[in-house]
């Protein structure tokens, strides 16, 4: 199946959860606008909304300057379970994070911004143990950041 982006932001952003839910078996990229999956049996794109949305790893998706552009349900039931209040598309970041957190994250975001990181992850306690937090920046076609998608598993990855 090849599936046409908009943005290489787009691209990004599936790419990312795709391969990070399992569903994708490989990945080809045969230029910047086009990539074609081989996926597992049944999987429709149309359905790639209800992956998100069932899926059971907290997903954040946020613009540069903070702004949550996306979360899944699994991101609101743990803020909820966590006790974070805040949490909605279209608010700032600093509405659900300590001033220390977003001192934090800024400069997160501005070593992935200055492409000094590909990665960051941290680990927190959650309401049934380990929470490993990890986020991945995506970039636009310049080359600048284009946001930051944070992915929130419930249990240590090592």
């Amino acid at each position: 199946m090849v599936v046409k982006f908009r943005t290489s932001a787009e691209k990004d952003f599936l790419l990312i959860n795709l391969v990070s839910c399992g569903i994708v078996e490989r990945l080809s990229m045969p230029c910047c606008d086009a990539i074609t999956l081989f996926i597992y049996g049944g999987f429709e794109m149309c359905d790639v909304t209800k992956v998100w949305e069932n899926l059971n790893t907290a997903l954040i998706v946020s613009d540069p300057d903070f702004n949550v552009t996306y979360a899944n349900q699994r991101a609101y039931t743990l803020f909820e379970e966590l006790k974070i209040a805040g949490l909605e598309v279209g608010k700032n970041m600093a509405a659900c994070h300590q001033v220390a957190t977003m001192t934090k994250l800024k400069m997160i975001y501005q070593d992935f911004a200055s492409k000094k990181i590909k990665i960051n992850h941290l680990t927190m306690d959650g309401p049934d143990g380990t929470l490993t937090i990890v986020n991945v920046p995506f970039y636009n076609e310049g080359g600048e950041l284009g946001g930051v998608v944070e992915m929130v598993f419930e249990g240590s990855l090592a």
